[in-house]
Order: structure tokens, then sequence, then C-alpha cells
């Protein structure tokens, strides 16, 4: 009872802070900087080290150094503020699946990132980090009163219906996260967990069956639903039920937006956060972008050469602070995603500045031919599901050559032994798991360096070289 008024507590705080002028949230931004830089300082002989010289108490922001992944990785020992915290134990822990949910060593959190962007992540926070992620979400993922009225009311009376659709049981941030979820939040919404891998029609029947009033998914799942709904193939948009869905991990055109809300009935929250930094945003319940977590994270958009850039201006990457996580700190963090921003009013009514669009990565979708001569769209996830798990894994970019031919160029981190043989048989693994009799002619190089793209100067992850077939697709690989 306790940890439930507490997490009520931290429900109505979080929604109140979104309420308080720009300056007021700047100043409560400003306060837990300095109480982060003087804890790494202390603590973490990586950023004693990059700190020295600086004041950090009248620094601005951009006085701090940059940090790299590979430099988060590479000297992760020393980054970390607490020294029983090492790489390699971490990674045995998470190879098991079994210990998801288990804290490590019984006091931390762990996870790693999906490696859509290179080389995996370590990211290791105290146990309190998943309670106030949920907390936040319930303050300002919806338009619902946050009184303790309404609160209660949630509770005893009328709970909602959370339904997500996300990747299998895993240590990558979108399955780990509600394997650490706190027992209070579930107490406010009846919930429903699908895996992203099963049947998509066994999925839409769950679905209907549950009736949802919210669904959190992928972009391309969202919009198998609005799919599938103007079809005539599930009742989502007509039980009246649905009162949002929400976008997470890939990029939502807004052509796709449009189209999800149109046949679904209700509008999408773009969900824009990384696993370094779950709580970076909220996607507006209105649709228009993602609110930033002022309070919680600061987000730089800058240019090739760091500097920001003004206003509505697209970027050519982003730095972020986690000013959450005391455990693993993580400051001017650099990530490769493409966004603008804007402190225009949104018309949901937060305050909060806004990332209006979300470029992200420039990923290219495949198509395959099964053994019946049959032709199948083929998802990304196939590679990102076969890499999961091979952490030695620096870099890594897929091609598309062929019919069912795919040049794989991979950079290891040093000292590695990950041969061709085992990169070739974790992909084997992910088809033989989908059910699909289909053989992949992967042509696995391992280089010392992938070339980046001509045009963007960016590394592009995956690239089809063959372009969309003429003939009719019959199915799917990857898109359950």
């Amino acid at each position: 009872m306790l940890e439930l008024l507490r997490f009520i507590y931290y429900v109505r705080y979080y929604n109140s802070v979104m309420k308080l002028s720009s300056d007021r949230i700047l100043q409560i931004q400003n306060t837990k900087l300095r109480a982060l830089l003087r804890h790494a300082n202390q603590h973490s002989a990586y950023y004693r080290k990059h700190f020295q010289g600086i004041n950090l108490e009248t620094c601005r922001l951009q006085d701090l150094p940059i940090l790299k992944k590979i430099d988060m990785m590479n000297q992760f020992e020393d980054l970390v503020t607490d020294n029983r915290l090492k790489k390699q134990p971490i990674f045995d822990f998470m190879t098991n699946v079994d210990n998801i949910g288990s804290y490590y060593l019984n006091e931390f959190v762990v996870c790693h990132t999906s490696g859509s962007s290179g080389q995996q992540a370590v990211i290791v926070q105290d146990k309190d980090g998943p309670f106030h992620l949920f907390a936040m979400q319930v303050a300002r993922g919806h338009a619902m009163p946050k009184t303790w009225g309404t609160l209660f009311k949630k509770l005893f009376k009328r709970r909602s219906r959370w339904a997500m659709i996300i990747f299998k049981p895993s240590f990558i941030p979108s399955g780990a996260a509600f394997g650490y979820m706190p027992k209070a939040s579930k107490k406010l919404a009846d919930m429903l967990r699908l895996n992203l891998s099963d049947p998509f029609e066994e999925n839409v029947r769950k679905l209907d069956e549950f009736q949802p009033n919210y669904i959190t998914a992928y972009v391309h799942v969202l919009e198998q639903l609005a799919r599938a709904a103007k079809n005539g193939e599930t009742n989502l948009a007509k039980n009246g039920q649905l009162e949002l869905v929400v976008a997470i991990s890939e990029p939502l055109p807004p052509e796709t937006q449009e189209y999800i809300e149109k046949h679904l009935g209700v509008p999408v929250a773009n969900h824009y956060a990384m696993g370094e930094c779950p709580q970076l945003s909220l996607g507006c319940p209105k649709g228009h972008g993602a609110h930033i977590n002022n309070d919680m994270a600061i987000l730089e958009n800058v240019d090739s050469n760091y500097q920001p850039v003004p206003e509505g201006t697209p970027g050519s990457k982003v730095l972020m602070t986690n000013l959450m996580n005391f455990t693993q700190p993580i400051i001017r963090y650099e990530i490769d995603d493409v966004i603008t921003m804007t402190s225009a009013p949104c018309p949901c009514g937060n305050r909060l500045p806004r990332v209006n669009t979300i470029a992200g990565r420039a990923n290219d979708q495949f198509w395959v031919t099964n053994k019946n001569g049959d032709t199948l769209e083929m998802s990304n996830f196939v590679f990102k599901d076969a890499f999961l798990l091979l952490f030695d894994l620096a870099e890594y970019q897929v091609t598309q050559t062929g019919q069912n031919q795919f040049q794989v160029l991979v950079e290891l981190v040093p000292q590695s032994t990950l041969s061709v043989e085992r990169i070739q048989q974790a992909i084997d693994d992910v088809l033989e798991h989908e059910g699909v009799k289909l053989k992949l002619q992967c042509d696995i190089q391992i280089v010392t360096t992938i070339p980046y793209d001509a045009k963007s100067g960016k590394l592009r992850r995956f690239i089809n070289k063959v372009g969309q077939p003429t003939a009719p697709i019959v199915g799917t690989v990857g898109l359950h």
C-alpha cells in the first residue's frame, strides 16, 4: 500500500511539473544537472578525468565534453559510479532470459540497446529508474485528469485496459522495461502483453477480445492494425473503446501517421526515446510530435560541428543528457538522429518543448521469395533479432543485392573472436524460429570500417539495391 501511495504521489508530481512555466522547469533541470555533474565527478574516474579544469557549478552545458557510444562501452568500468559493475559479467547475466525482471547484484536494472545504431550499449540504473519512468508515463501519457479522485477511481472502479505488442522477452529496452514495471502501476490498468513474433492474426484476435483503451506497438505493427481495420478484420476502430495508440522504436512518416489515425480512429502518440534514456519524451496524446521531459533529460539538436541549430531546422545529430541515471552518468551523449524541435504552444496544452519531426535513421525494406516462388515482405527485424546477442558486433550494414541475396558487412569490437559462421547461424536460427523455410544467401564480410553514405554522411544500416517487386506480396517474414 505504501508503494502504491508513493506511486500516485509521483504521478501527481510529474503531472504538476509539466504545468509550470518554462523558466521554472529549466530551474529544476539545472538543479538536477549540477547534482549529476557533482556525483559523476566524485564517483566516476572517466568523468573526473574529462571534467578537469571545468567549474561544474557555473559551466554551460556546451562546455562539457561529448560522450560517444564507443567510449562509453570501451571505458565502461571507469564511467560507471559503482566499482562492482563490470561489463562482461553484466553481458553474461543478460544472455540468460530467465534473469529478465531480476535485479543484477540484487540492486540494478540492466538492459542493452538493440544495436540498430551500431554497437550495443549496456545500460545500468538503480531500482528506482523504472518506478519514475512509469509514474511519469501515467502522468503525461494521456489527457486523463490526475487528481487523487480520478486515480483512485482507476484503482477500484474503471481500470484502463492497456495492450502492448513488443519484442519477445529479452534485455533490449522495449522488452526489458515491462519486466521491471512497478507493481503499483499494474494496479491502475489491466494489461495485455503480446509478442511481436506471434502470428499477427492471433494477436488481432486477442486484441479484439481485450478491447484495449491504449495500444503500444512498433510503427509497422500499428500500420498493420490500421490495414486490418480498413479491411474489416478487427473491431478495434468500431467498438468505441480505443482512445490512443503509442508508436515506439521506428520512424513515423506523416503519411503513415495519417493512415493509422484514419483507420483506427484515434491519435498516434509518437514516442521518441532510447535505451540510454527511456524517459526522454512522450508522444503528444493529440498526435503533435513528442514532448521532451525537460525535468528528466536534456536534448540538444546540433549540426555536424555540434553547434545548436535554429528552432524548426533539422539537425545532423542530437546530444542527450540523462538527468535521472546516477549509476551510469550519460552526459551529452551523441546519437545519430535527425529531428526538428519547436517551443510553439501545443494544441494538447502541454508546455514542455516538443520534437516536431523525427526522421531517425534511413532503413530500407526487403522482399524475398520462398520455395514456392511466392514474394514475401521481410522486415529488417530479422537481422536485428539475429544480432541481438552478438555482443562482439560493433557495427553492421545489410544490403540486399539480389533475390534472397544479401551482403552483410560487420565491424567487431577489439579482440573479438566472433566468426562468420556464428553470424550466419544466428540469421538461420531466426528464420527457423519464424517458421519460414527460407535460406538467405548472405555474403558476410568482417571489415575494419563500413563506408558511410556519400549523400548523408551517415551509416545506413539497411539498404535495398533491388527495389520493390512487381509480383504480388502474399506474406511477411519478421512482420508478425
